[in-house]
């Protein structure tokens, strides 16, 4: 099986850069903790999962959301508070994700904020920045 799946060549691969950011969460010294990317769409977010998997490269933590080829149960992602913020931060502080990344609209294409969650803006009054760049924000839970 091992031969089968061997390449004959070097296959070619799209070079990735990690931006700063990812390198907050990264570099702290605890374990066990986890990183929610939002925007969060459930339904049409394909793409947006795709990128924050390749994210998860950078920084090496655990994700909430991601893309998976079948749910077999209920994970934080399918119930998690959008609206209320405060209860929110409990939820994720109960689920140990301890940074938040929040990233901005590209272009009207990727990363919609959706209509019906708290405000974007409101984020950073909840929980403490310790990461911005034009492109993205890291808070932290806790």
């Amino acid at each position: 099986m091992v031969f089968d799946y061997y390449p004959g060549h070097p296959l070619a691969m799209t070079p990735v850069a990690c931006s700063p950011g990812p390198a907050v969460v990264r570099d702290d010294p605890d374990s066990g903790f986890g990183v929610l990317d939002l925007p969060s769409e459930p339904e049409d977010g394909y793409i947006d999962r795709n990128y924050y998997m390749m994210q998860q490269a950078c920084h090496g933590r655990p994700i909430v959301q991601g893309n998976t080829s079948r749910d077999v149960v209920k994970t934080l992602k399918d119930h998690l508070e959008l609206k209320d913020l405060e209860a929110q931060r409990r939820h994720l502080i109960d689920a140990k994700v301890k940074y938040i990344v929040l990233h901005d609209n590209l272009r009207n294409i990727l990363f919609p904020w959706p209509s019906d969650a708290a405000a974007q803006a409101d984020y950073p009054k909840t929980y403490p920045l310790v990461f911005e760049s034009p492109d993205i924000k890291v808070l932290r839970v806790y």
